[in-house]
């Protein structure tokens, strides 16, 4: 029987127990959270409060939606104790702080796996299924606000390293600066060693819209990634990709042998890496100030 702990927002909490309430194996042992819960009638599950100390301590795994609760300390507390983790958030770290977890981890044995969002939309994660090189994706997204940069780059920098599994033999950036009124235009591209290309242009102050279109050997898939509208070689795409309850595949992996091995944190310590000279040369070569 493994021990459960969430931590986060009411909300996420209430998410997770509903997630996990046909999972067997397990015990949701208590939570820590923050805030009431979103929506009118919401029904707060009758789980314990912890401390969230005593959490780490006492769970086995710990689904945690705020991973800024858990910084600096309890979460390298965590890592050295094999508390497995499971973030549905980017984890605000430097390159050098990952590298220094994943050695803790590897030490300890301890998996953590990091919510890959662009895995789990309807179009991008559709083309992880059948995914082969060489590949050209073109990914056109708008936003009515200008996001925050640095989770926004990590959004397409893990997916890239998802589908690649390699850095990018080269980084190339552009933009269009904003007049009054208009909209920021940035383009990023990676290029590949086997001929493959990321494409991503980003339009800001505009309305929100995720196109992708990609094409591999044997297929052509484009439409709209939000909606999960599109076709596969100009047929309509049926059914849609089903959503993956990724709390209860989290706790499923402890029953596979050699479940180490689906650790996040090699493949986030390499988007760190990465978002680093991805920073530096949108900071040099664009407008996106």
């Amino acid at each position: 029987m493994l021990n459960v702990g969430l931590i986060g927002s009411m909300t996420s909490v209430v998410s997770h127990a509903r997630n996990l309430k046909n999972t067997s194996g397990i015990r949701i042992l208590g939570k820590s959270s923050v805030g009431m819960p979103e929506g009118p009638g919401v029904a707060v599950p009758d789980i314990p409060e912890y401390n969230r100390r005593e959490l780490v301590e006492a769970a086995d795994l710990l689904l945690v939606d705020r991973s800024s609760l858990l910084f600096p300390d309890l979460l390298k507390l965590a890592i050295r104790r094999n508390t497995h983790l499971f973030f549905t958030d980017f984890p605000d770290l430097t390159a050098e702080e990952c590298a220094d977890l994943l050695k803790l981890a590897d030490e300890a044995q301890t998996l953590v796996r990091i919510h890959n969002p662009l895995l789990r939309a309807p179009l991008t994660g559709r083309l992880a299924t059948f995914w082969q090189e060489p590949a050209c994706i073109s990914l056109q997204e708008s936003f009515p606000v200008i996001p925050d940069k640095k989770p926004l780059l990590i959004r397409y920098l893990y997916y890239a390293v998802a589908l690649f599994n390699a850095r990018p033999q080269k980084i190339r950036v552009a933009g269009v600066p904003r007049e009054e009124n208009g909209h920021l235009f940035i383009n990023i591209r990676f290029d590949y060693p086997t001929w493959s290309t990321f494409n991503i242009d980003l339009l800001l102050s505009a309305p929100e819209t995720s196109i992708l279109r990609a094409a591999l050997p044997g297929k052509y898939l484009e439409g709209n990634n939000l909606t999960g509208k599109g076709s596969l070689n100009h047929k309509e795409i049926t059914p849609p990709l089903q959503p993956v309850n990724e709390e209860e595949a989290f706790v499923r992996l402890f029953d596979e042998e050699g479940w180490y091995r689906h650790s996040d944190l090699p493949a986030y310590n390499t988007t760190l890496s990465m978002l680093n000279d991805l920073l530096r040369k949108i900071e040099l070569y664009t407008p996106w100030g």
